[in-house]
């Protein structure tokens, strides 16, 4: 008789122990799994986000078409404080000019007629003034 009661004695002791350490695993259990779930929302958010980025990333233009294009304001000045010019040949050319392959051979055709070889400079002769 007293094995029995100490039998029930230890078995009840024992079913409470359990019962403790159930409910405490439970309320563990609970809580790792609210845990996972905010994981979840925080990774699902991240791979939202890459997506945003890596799609935003791949956007190519191939073709842009301009119908109309306004200007309010242009700066046309240019600052040439610190260029430096070695050489400088060309012409310079205002207003409307028009040249063909005969205005090139005019100068050379005129030397001709005037009995000038393209020396340095024109014939001159230099005459006393006359007394009257």
């Amino acid at each position: 008789m007293l094995f029995s009661y100490f039998k029930r004695k230890l078995l009840a002791d024992l079913k409470d122990q359990t019962m403790i350490e159930r409910d405490q695993l439970v309320k563990k259990i609970e809580s790792l799994e609210n845990e996972i779930g905010i994981l979840v929302k925080h990774l699902a958010k991240e791979q939202v986000k890459d997506v945003w980025q890596n799609e935003s990333r791949s956007i190519i233009i191939e073709n842009v078409t301009i119908e109309n294009l306004n200007i309010d304001q242009a700066d046309l000045s240019s600052n040439f404080g610190q260029l430096g010019i070695n050489e400088l040949s060309g012409q310079l050319n205002i207003g409307t000019t028009y040249q063909s392959k005969l205005s090139d051979k005019i100068p050379e055709k005129m030397n001709r007629l005037s009995g000038h070889s393209g020396e340095a400079g024109p014939k001159t002769t230099i005459r006393k003034r006359r007394d009257e």
